[in-house]
């Protein structure tokens, strides 16, 4: 694909002489500018910070020679902006006076720009406009049928004023750079998600985009990046979850051979996020990315062999997973092991990825290598390292660990009696639906052990 040549002028305007100065435009076109030059590799960038309006206007005449030249034309604007009978007005730092004969006069009608870029054959056309005002008049008014095509327009007007010391952001320019260096995302996306996000964190202030283009516009050049670029993309979907968007960036990805990609595709057909549940569908994509020696999708792999009842070939994978670390499949094979599934039984063995697994936090692993040290099942028989193991998979909401650990406090197994600590852990586990945790406690009421005695909470 040929490059696309990209030009901008970037205007920022804050020590006003005779109107309100902004504390923040100056620093906004600063950033741009080298947003648009270093991170998206734009061809030219023209720089105007608080000019006068005749040199303004040298510099938008300037501007506008060269653009019939590059692809992509953006224009950035931020400082003071006014509407008059239908145009739209950028205010210089030299402006002066109000109402429609100062600002024909002394103002820069943005038409000046619009009009001149117009459309062309294969050219695209951004404005982004962060004005401030207090006045209706300042919020600037597009007609769509007016804009040209391939042309898209973002403009804000906030109402707030930043205190002259402060050196902050406008507050579309504090969004819109976070979205538009992104690698990956179409202008259109950019623009959207800036859209979404002010009108949530500024939902008094005015925002509007008009998109007059077809097709996905990308700054960076690229209308496909790496594998990996495009799995990032997806990861972004999918943690907003916006799902059904995930699978369209992880599919795309994966279809390239990148595994992690693949292994998340997987991962939605599984459990149904974004796509109907489709566990064969499922395990096509575990299956290419554990032939690739992704420990993620061996263990799902495993487990999709596991519901099929195929076991054999379910620990066969949860062994490639776990011997590369992956935590979940480590206690999976502890627990085939501990109970003989598809391998004869080793309690030995089973300690020993239990071990691993509950080293890396993993609470159910946590809770059972604390039932083999408690019975003694592939390691000598030692309450106090039970109940060392059960506290710490309780401490993590494990609902039996809490529901044992009660017990070992209740009777000093493995640890000094304590009924307050008892009463604790069965509470706790009494919680989460432990039966045998609730008739506990309820003892600890009727008996006042740990608490003080009540027979009605015992009743209850």
């Amino acid at each position: 694909m040929d490059k696309k040549r990209k030009t901008a002028l970037v205007i920022g305007c804050s020590d006003y002489r005779y109107i309100n100065p902004l504390a923040f435009a100056k620093n906004d076109a600063e950033e741009i500018h080298n947003i648009f030059a270093k991170e998206l590799g734009f061809d030219r960038v023209c720089f105007s910070s608080d000019d006068a309006r005749t040199d303004l206007l040298q510099k938008i005449e300037e501007f506008l020679d060269e653009a019939d030249g590059y692809d992509i034309r953006a224009v950035y604007y931020s400082g003071h902006g006014a509407e008059s009978d239908g145009s739209n007005y950028l205010l210089p730092v030299d402006f002066s006076g109000s109402g429609a004969v100062a600002l024909y006069g002394k103002g820069i009608t943005l038409s000046l720009l619009t009009d001149k870029l117009g459309s062309g054959e294969k050219k695209t056309n951004l404005f982004i406009l962060d004005t401030r005002g207090n006045a209706p008049e300042s919020v600037f008014q597009f007609s769509p049928e007016k804009v040209s095509n391939d042309t898209i327009i973002i403009s804000a007007l906030s109402k707030e004023e930043l205190p002259i010391e402060e050196r902050g952001n406008g507050h579309l320019t504090e969004i819109l750079k976070k979205h538009i260096a992104v690698y990956g995302h179409s202008l259109q996306e950019v623009c959207e998600l800036t859209r979404e996000e002010f009108s949530q964190k500024y939902p008094s202030e005015h925002i509007s985009v008009i998109d007059k283009t077809t097709g996905e516009i990308h700054l960076h050049g690229k209308e496909s990046g790496s594998a990996e670029e495009l799995h990032q993309r997806g990861e972004r979907r999918y943690g907003t979850q916006d799902f059904s968007d995930a699978i369209k960036w992880y599919r795309r990805a994966a279809e390239q051979g990148y595994a992690p990609a693949q292994t998340m595709l997987g991962l939605c057909y599984y459990v149904g996020s974004g796509v109907a549940e489709d566990y064969g569908e499922a395990e096509r994509w575990f299956k290419k990315a554990a032939e690739q020696d992704n420990a993620d999708a061996q263990y799902h792999l495993g487990a999709c062999r596991e519901k099929a009842e195929d076991f054999e070939d379910a620990v066969r994978w949860y062994r490639k997973a776990a011997e590369q670390g992956q935590v979940d499949a480590q206690y999976y094979l502890g627990f085939c092991y501990d109970n003989g599934n598809a391998v004869s039984q080793d309690f030995e063995e089973a300690v020993r990825w239990y071990r691993k697994a509950a080293e890396q936090g993993h609470t159910n692993a946590q809770f059972f290598l604390g039932v083999c040290h408690y019975n003694g099942d592939g390691v000598p028989q030692n309450h106090a390292e039970a109940v060392r193991w059960y506290h710490k998979a309780a401490e993590q909401g494990h609902a039996r660990a809490q529901y044992y650990l009660g017990g070992c406090y209740f009777n000093r197994d493995g640890v000094a009696r304590n009924y307050t600590e008892a009463e604790k852990w069965y509470r706790k586990a009494a919680e989460q639906g432990i039966s045998r945790a609730q008739y506990y406690l309820a003892g600890c009421y009727y008996n006042g052990d740990g608490v003080k005695q009540d027979f009605a909470e015992a009743a209850e």
